[in-house]
């Protein structure tokens, strides 16, 4: 009948809701990678700043990105793979580091399903990367990796944090940006990319991970 006061919600009714939303969150969380941590987001932006300063002094002897010689881009490419070696070993620290704290497993299904959806842009990466340098098109190389790296990172945040969406997205857009002012400045793009976004990732995780 209208007009009655509804009855009041019980204390058993509430902790059953309470606890039905506590399980909702669990399920939720356990479908999405939560190793990321602070630290490796800082190694990779410091590695990547590193490298960037390194490889504007490579092509500071280069008028053009474009009309490198072969042995500047492989100076160039030897220093981008110390950068990835770098991050790579600050992902796998942090990562071994807030399992040991949590007691989660590091391998596992869900992170078999996380790089399996990262090899694709990898690899276009790597195939662009090849063909480019073939061509002596220098200058595209930098946009390509900025590119791939956002979309492996949109990816990537599907299963993570979704603050790694975020970052993949800013990647895009930087990528789109490198494509269409300044191409021939790829020092300052994959500085600002891969190291200053970085760093800013990190510093939002460190925020949000303090109590």
């Amino acid at each position: 009948m209208t007009g009655l006061p509804e009855p009041p919600v019980t204390t058993g009714a509430s902790e059953a809701l309470r606890q039905i939303s506590e399980i909702r969150r669990l399920v939720e969380a356990s479908g999405r990678f939560t190793l990321l941590s602070a630290g490796a987001s800082f190694v990779a932006g410091a590695a990547a700043l590193g490298g960037a300063i390194l490889t504007h002094g490579i092509l500071l002897g280069s008028e053009e990105v474009a009309q490198l010689t072969t042995g500047a881009a492989l100076r160039v490419g030897e220093v981008w793979l110390g950068v990835l070696g770098l991050a790579l070993g600050g992902l796998l620290m942090g990562t071994l580091h807030r399992a040991s704290q949590g007691g989660e497993p590091v391998l596992g299904r869900l992170l078999r399903r996380i790089a399996f959806g990262l090899a694709p842009s990898f690899l276009v990466a790597l195939a662009m990367t090849v063909a480019l340098a073939g061509r002596g098109q220098y200058d595209l190389v930098a946009p390509v990796w900025i590119l791939c790296y956002g979309a492996a990172a949109v990816t990537a945040g599907l299963f993570s944090r979704r603050s790694v969406q975020v970052l993949g997205c800013a990647f895009l857009v930087m990528g789109l940006l490198s494509l269409a002012w300044r191409s021939d400045q790829p020092a300052l793009w994959l500085g600002l990319s891969f190291g200053g976004l970085h760093l800013v990732h990190g510093l939002w995780l460190w925020r949000r991970d303090v109590p």
